[in-house]
């Protein structure tokens, strides 16, 4: 997904990519996803981690749009991280709300207080290199 909320893919007229033919319901996957998050995008952004380039190092981001109670939290696992789990303390939630968290790969993580992300929860990325996408609301 391009910062800019719109998907970003070059159709080349024979409709294959390196000589395999497009998959054409994981791109019907990729453009729900997208629809699903995209707004977020214009909300408020907070670094959850330094800016690196190293390939041992964990990146990621947050996405807060405060106007629809809900966000998203980009996370990314790089080539040489030792590491399986990182912890990260999300930024603009109320403390005294709930948020539901939902992994776009994996599913639903679970229910957890504004205060309890805010302090800080373990995030597991078993592959590497990877990246995830987990969004979030506020319950209602």
């Amino acid at each position: 997904f391009a910062g800019a909320a719109t998907g970003v893919w070059t159709f080349r007229t024979n409709h294959c990519i390196d000589g395999r033919p497009w998959n054409y319901r994981r791109l019907a996957e990729c453009v729900r996803e997208l629809r699903l998050i995209q707004e977020c995008y214009a909300g408020d952004f907070y670094p959850l981690t330094e800016w690196s380039v190293s390939e041992k190092e964990w990146i990621a981001w947050q996405f807060d749009y405060p106007e629809k109670d809900k966000g998203l939290v980009q996370i990314f696992r790089r080539e040489d991280s030792p590491f399986v789990s990182a912890e990260f303390a999300l930024s603009g939630l109320d403390k005294d709300a709930s948020y539901r968290l939902y992994d776009l790969d994996d599913g639903d993580m679970g229910t957890f207080t504004g205060k309890e992300l805010m302090k800080g929860r373990l995030y597991t990325v078993a592959e590497k290199p990877a990246a995830k996408i987990i969004i979030y609301a506020k319950v209602k």
